[in-house]
């Protein structure tokens, strides 16, 4: 099993693209590149599977769909997070910029939060967004950082140590994120099946010891 957080290829290949016809229209013309639908015969006749699960139209559990657009753009709801992360992640191998050290001392402390710590995720994140955009070289990979400088609403320039100003185009920000998808915790998604393994284990046992004591 697993499981965290999905991809855009991961997304595409689960949902279906906002300009193939639903899943009702049998007969429709379907674009030829990712038809949402095939056709087959079996003893009872004709049947149109949606190519998305294999199902029957009657039997589909129903798919949230997407819109592929010809160029990556920015979402405004998102831009002040992608601000941040660019801030505070290695231009080249998109690794958060604090030494190893530094980075499991702040996981250290985020683990062992209570409910009485409500605010040490929001204080933790601004500690290591304040540290990051100090550093000039990624103790990761060695390579040199440049200061990023945010225009409203959506406009990225990444600030040579010359005074020149390089566009961020939105396509060499997603492929900037993406490169840190390997090494950020966020993408674990080994640590994440673990954690949810032992949620699932936690209250089994935590049944059976109310089933026991009911007994009892």
């Amino acid at each position: 099993m697993r499981d965290g957080p999905a991809g855009g290829t991961d997304v595409c290949s689960i949902s279906i693209p906002a300009d193939s016809p639903s899943c009702d229209d049998v007969h429709g013309t379907l674009p030829p590149s990712r038809p949402a639908q095939q056709v087959t015969q079996d003893a009872n006749g004709i049947v149109a599977l949606i190519r998305t699960c294999g199902n029957a139209a009657s039997r589909c559990p129903g798919h949230f769909g997407h819109i592929e657009l010809a160029e990556s753009v920015l979402h405004m709801a998102f831009v002040s997070d992608i601000n941040r992360l660019i801030q505070a992640t290695c231009r080249t191998c998109g690794r958060v910029l604090l030494s190893q050290q530094e980075l499991d001392a702040y996981r250290a402390r985020l683990n062992s939060r209570t409910d009485f710590m409500p605010a040490v995720v929001e204080t933790t994140a601004k500690e290591v967004l304040t540290k990051a955009k100090k550093v000039k070289l990624c103790p990761h990979c060695g390579k040199q950082q440049f200061q990023i400088e945010f225009t409203k609403p959506t406009i990225f320039h990444e600030i040579t140590e010359e005074g020149g100003a390089t566009r961020l185009l939105p396509v060499a920000i997603r492929e900037r994120l993406e490169n840190g998808r390997e090494t950020a915790p966020l993408f674990d998604c080994a640590g994440f099946t673990r954690d949810l393994e032992t949620i699932y284990l936690n209250l089994w046992h935590d049944y059976r010891q109310r089933e026991g004591r009911e007994r009892e």
